[in-house]
């Protein structure tokens, strides 16, 4: 769990601060909105390590949630249930923020200068974190 959290957290803090904070200046998720209309490789990338982070089957981070409450409910159920219930809420809030930053609407109406997709040094730094 600590190691897939460990890839994943860095990946999108990558993307926050290493991709859109330094082409928009502001770290605000309300001027983010619709950037897949002008960064689809970034927003590919970003929808990934989202799903990475909500624990979702086919990723690090689901095995390791899937062990925890394993245990967690074999030993005390009623904490299983708390456990499973911050587990729904951190993907709630995941997927509303991917939302928000991908689809929420008109990315360059906030920016006058032409925001770029990810170089090929982001490109690869990211792809590695994510396989």
């Amino acid at each position: 769990l600590g190691l897939a959290h460990g890839f994943v957290s860095s990946g999108l803090f990558i993307c926050a601060g290493g991709v859109l904070y330094d082409r928009s200046g502001t770290r605000l998720i309300y001027f983010y909105k619709g950037a897949a209309q002008v960064m689809p490789l970034f927003s590919i990338l970003f929808f990934i390590l989202s799903l990475g982070n909500c624990g979702v089957p086919l990723t690090l981070n689901f095995v390791g949630e899937f062990m925890s409450l394993y245990g967690t409910f074999e030993r005390l159920p009623l904490l299983g249930i708390f456990a499973s219930s911050s587990i729904v809420l951190s993907a709630a809030y995941t997927i509303y923020m991917y939302n928000r930053i991908s689809f929420g609407g008109s990315f360059s109406k906030f920016f006058e200068e032409n925001i770029t997709d990810v170089t090929k040094r982001e490109f690869f730094i990211l792809f590695t974190l994510i396989v």
